[in-house]
């Protein structure tokens, strides 16, 4: 890729990072990986196209996207191909269950996770392109360029964490990074992998004491997802977990951060 935006240039003028006022995003992000994020993302999405919105996902951990996987499409092209100016980003898009419409991150690209900023402001910008309702934007873990600019992109942000004090730390460094970019981001956490109530809102006392303390900001709690066997088994069948198996406890704690994130 000699020069990364050239193809996206030809199309698009370079415009602000900002939020397309008819489209409500999401950006999903981690301190680490390993939390869930992916997962957590791809169903999250697949509720939205359910309710009858309808819904794209974007696959932006580049180089190492996998929600094609979850959701057991195989696409022809993927997100490269914009970068390089062979396909625009209505072309690269497959549908998946629900009529939700994945935009391809691809994997083992090492190039796609090293973009210009010009090429990702470019990329993020022909999001226009898109005639959706919603959009959920899956982001590599860390405190990346691309995070930021994907986290500066949506109405609200969701940083997925663990009770594993690692994964708190590095979900407190995501959001400090996010809110050092846009103070005004409207950040929710989310607490997976948990045994129960209790010990998630343990968790979100934690970070927002810190958050509090030391960014002079409040948190809003997304939800949380307690321990289920069933989140192994959807991801072992490629198969989303809220249509693999609707009635599990996974399931039911998405719907209810759902419904937290659209109030």
């Amino acid at each position: 890729m000699p020069d990364q935006a050239e193809g996206l240039r030809k199309r698009l003028s370079y415009t602000q990072l900002t939020t397309i006022p008819h489209m409500w995003s999401l950006t999903v992000t981690a301190g680490k990986g390993g939390v869930g994020k992916t997962t957590i993302a791809v169903n999250l999405a697949v509720l939205l196209a359910q309710q009858g919105r309808k819904t794209a996902l974007l696959d932006a951990d580049l180089g190492l996207a996998s929600a094609d996987v979850l959701l057991g499409v195989v696409p022809k092209y993927h997100i490269g191909h914009v970068i390089s100016g062979h396909k625009s980003l209505s072309e690269i898009c497959v549908e998946g269950p629900e009529g939700l419409i994945l935009i391809p991150g691809g994997s083992g690209f090492r190039e796609l996770a090293d973009i210009s900023d010009t090429a990702r402001q470019s990329l993020i910008a022909s999001l226009n392109e898109l005639n959706v309702e919603c959009i959920v934007i899956d982001t590599s873990p860390g405190i990346s360029k691309n995070v930021i600019d994907f986290a500066a992109f949506a109405n609200k942000v969701l940083v997925v964490t663990t009770p594993d004090s690692t994964a708190i730390t590095d979900a407190y460094a995501s959001i400090k990074t996010v809110l050092m970019d846009n103070p005004a981001s409207d950040i929710y956490v989310l607490v997976n992998q948990v045994p129960d109530r209790l010990h998630a809102e343990r968790v979100m006392r934690i970070l927002s004491s810190m958050t509090e303390r030391f960014l002079n900001r409040r948190i809003t709690p997304g939800g949380f997802i307690t321990h289920d066997q069933r989140v192994s088994d959807a991801l072992h069948r490629e198969k989303p977990l809220v249509l693999e198996f609707p009635n599990c406890a996974a399931a039911h704690c998405l719907r209810v951060c759902l419904r937290n994130l659209l109030k």
